[in-house]
């Protein structure tokens, strides 16, 4: 085995580590969105019989699953924008080793980060969906606890849901400029 199957061999199990992780994907929002629809409706459901009980798990529950789902969704992100990293690196030694025309076939990965970074296409969407998931429990939660003339609880449960969203916010972003500085360098 020369050096140019040794590469070749590294990049098509790299790739099929990308693969595996966007497959991931699906299956987190899958679930993730299910989630969240089910403890909303159980919030809603639990707030006919008591305000309180509603207002927990609607402020409580969904803004942690959806905490959870972008934590998933985070990590599969940094996973497949690191072994996409490798794989262009993978691809100039390929390149190098095979010189001349075959060589010219050897670039998908840095062909398509010309045009096309994670970072910068699904997390826009991803915060989207962050602050509207967020927005709802906490909001529906609220007007239970409003309706019901539970004052102090509401502004407890507002400031708490408020605060984890600060902090969850910071180290979304944190997260966000990390998978952009992977992203964009440049080889």
């Amino acid at each position: 085995m020369d050096a140019s199957d040794l590469l070749l061999e590294q990049y098509k199990t790299v790739r099929q580590e990308t693969l595996d992780a966007l497959s991931q994907m699906q299956p987190i929002n899958q679930w993730g969105l299910g989630s969240i629809g089910v403890t909303i409706g159980f919030g809603l459901v639990a707030s006919q019989h008591s305000a309180t009980a509603g207002a927990v798990v609607l402020m409580g529950l969904v803004p942690v699953l959806v905490a959870f789902g972008v934590i998933e969704m985070a990590v599969v992100a940094q996973r497949v924008v690191a072994a996409r990293h490798y794989l262009r690196q993978l691809e100039i030694l390929l390149a190098e080793q095979v010189a001349g025309v075959l060589a010219s076939f050897v670039g998908w990965e840095r062909e398509r980060a010309k045009h096309f970074r994670v970072a910068t296409s699904g997390f826009p969407a991803l915060g989207a969906m962050i602050g509207i998931a967020v927005g709802i429990g906490p909001v529906l939660g609220g007007v239970q606890l409003a309706h019901d003339g539970r004052w102090t609880a509401f502004a407890v449960g507002e400031t708490l849901d408020v605060a984890g969203l600060v902090v969850f916010t910071v180290w979304i972003v944190r997260i966000f400029k990390s998978i952009q500085r992977i992203n964009e360098q440049e080889l």
